[in-house]
């Protein structure tokens, strides 16, 4: 079964902040290089990933709330809230002290940073990172279509609960009504995620010896695709049902969707049939696929 785990949400190495954040109050280019580089620039950022997670992720069990009065997404990235996470900082060449007059010399207004916390949340995290590299090579081994989908749909419906990054992405996508300098960082995370995505969609496909039905592109497959997982996990995250993800039997609606929505968009390789006059027959009290005379074992 392909398993993998995502990494620390606060962890920006090797993270080139200079190619990220927007509003670093320094008045010259050179100036804003030197202050993205500074190490006490990814302390304020790490301590910030960590309130932002700690707000959005629900309380593990036996977990009490931080202030039982005040909920943490009124006051959780207050400056003073981010220069006492400082002192928390548990990576050894990061400084482990700040104080507000070193936050506002680095971004000011207070809005500034949100903002850039935000882009690095969305440009950095785990969520639109790309796919790990034995992913693939874990799904091609397992063989055979429907383990390959039902790996790849309970190890993302399992990733859900477990990590911040896709409230991220809702908290993000929220805001971008009255933040619209958000719009941008949005569509290069679906693109940097839609791009490594259509990379394991195209492998298991052409792997079964099939292909796309004219009129399907692996673009518009793995935006379907990632559209149903999208709307699956907000389920999962907002209310929580067996039928959707159940995870004692390792059972979830992900893969029967998945598998429904593939097995319309793809044919044997010496396939002819349109997308469109596939649905035409099938709609049109024809039981058989047009195009597959001769039966196969796979996904159509």
């Amino acid at each position: 079964m392909v398993n993998w785990h995502l990494p620390d949400v606060a962890d920006l190495d090797d993270v080139q902040l200079s190619s990220v954040l927007r509003n670093i109050n320094r008045w010259t280019a050179e100036g804003r290089l030197r202050a993205a580089q500074n190490p006490a620039t990814r302390s304020y950022l790490q301590a910030g990933l960590r309130l932002l997670a700690e707000a959005l992720m629900p309380p593990e069990d036996g977990e009490e709330a931080t202030d039982p009065v005040i909920h943490p997404l009124v006051a959780f990235l207050s400056r003073k809230k981010v220069v006492d996470e400082v002192n928390e900082e548990a990576h050894p060449e990061l400084p482990r002290r700040g104080s507000v007059g070193g936050l506002r010399d680095l971004w000011d207004p207070h809005r500034d940073y949100l903002m850039d916390l935000l882009r690095t949340a969305l440009l950095e995290d785990a969520w639109v990172s790309a796919v790990p590299a034995t992913t693939k090579e874990q799904v091609l081994a397992l063989g055979d279509p429907i383990s390959m989908v039902r790996a790849l749909a309970l190890a993302n419906a399992r990733s859900v609960p477990k990590h911040a990054s896709f409230r991220f992405q809702l908290l993000a996508t929220l805001l971008t009504a009255h933040e619209p300098e958000l719009h941008e960082p949005l569509v290069e995370a679906y693109e940097t995620l839609n791009r490594s995505w259509s990379e394991v969609f195209g492998a298991v496909i052409a792997a079964q010896g099939y292909k796309l039905r004219e009129g399907i592109t692996l673009e518009m497959l793995t935006n379907m695709l990632m559209a149903l997982a999208e709307g699956l996990s907000l389920r999962i995250v907002a209310a929580p049902d067996p039928v959707i993800l159940d995870d004692e039997k390792g059972t979830t609606l992900m893969e029967t969707a998945a598998l429904a929505l593939l097995s319309s968009c793809v044919e044997p390789l010496d396939g002819d049939v349109s997308f469109e006059d596939y649905v035409r027959a099938r709609f049109g009290g024809q039981h058989q696929d047009p195009g597959a005379e001769t039966p196969r074992r796979g996904l159509a």
